[in-house]
């Protein structure tokens, strides 16, 4: 076996691989294989004769070998995507604010209009659900996602806005997902002053990622949006919004948000 001819590896190994998977010949084409990977790639080498200064044939050689003759083969070569780094590359903007500038008077909940925002993933493929909350309130606005594309999210995200007064849309914070790319379109049509949290940084949207745990009460994790129209969200959200919480001596989102929101119509 130890006569066989670098060239003629091909159709041995093939031939062999497919009946010997164990034998003793594997373990001398190993042995084999294992001294031409340590031989110098010159043209004066002995071991392996006729190579021609390149040992690229015996690496891929002993890739065949590991592949079809051990216990737990690797698997065929795939081309790996290079995974990217959370908070790089095109999903952020040059002209996005970071929610460093944002104004202090945001982080203490002294007053009403100040926004964070997110999604809500279910199936892949089946959509999903924009979610705004208001911070002091903690009042809820939802709307259901076809897609997570930047275009769909900021026209739904300017429609839920629709119903809310100028004066309780003062600043709105997001995370860095590529689905808010487009939220200059979203600025300019609801008036509000879009800020990005930090990359890993949830807590700085907590009221919303709160928010977004109690609406995974209805709609859980792997959850096909498909079977949800708008009247189903709608309805969710309308039981969260007046559901009494701790945080607001156990009033409901609605009863705070509301009657601030029509005071701030009649001015």
């Amino acid at each position: 076996m130890s006569s066989l001819a670098p060239r003629g590896i091909w159709l041995s190994c093939l031939l062999l691989f497919k009946s010997c998977l164990h034998s003793t010949i594997v373990l001398s084409l190993k042995i084999q294989f294992s001294t031409l990977l340590h031989c110098v790639p010159y043209p004066s080498c002995t071991v392996c004769p006729g190579i021609g200064g390149t040992h690229s044939p015996v690496y891929s050689a002993k890739y065949i070998l590991l592949r079809y003759c051990t216990a737990s083969p690797i698997p065929a070569f795939q081309k790996r995507r290079k995974q990217r780094r959370y908070g790089t590359g095109q999903r952020f903007r040059d002209d996005r604010i970071g929610i460093d500038q944002r104004p202090a008077v945001v982080a203490s909940r002294q007053r009403f209009g100040d926004w964070e925002g997110d999604t809500v993933q279910g199936k892949p493929g089946t959509g999903g659900i924009l979610t705004l909350v208001e911070r002091k309130s903690r009042y809820l606005v939802a709307a259901k996602l076809e897609s997570k594309k930047a275009e769909h999210l900021s026209k739904r995200g300017i429609k839920a806005f629709g119903p809310i007064p100028r004066r309780m849309r003062q600043t709105l914070t997001l995370d860095n997902g590529s689905e808010f790319a487009n939220f200059k379109k979203l600025e300019k049509k609801t008036r509000l002053t879009v800020y990005f949290a930090d990359p890993y940084a949830a807590w700085q949207r907590g009221a919303n990622e709160n928010s977004n745990g109690l609406l995974r009460q209805y709609f859980p994790k792997g959850y096909d949006f498909r079977n949800a129209d708008d009247d189903d969200i709608a309805e969710a959200v309308r039981r969260l919004n007046h559901r009494p919480r701790k945080c607001l001596s156990y009033r409901t989102p609605h009863e705070v948000f509301w009657p601030m929101a029509r005071g701030a119509l009649a001015i």
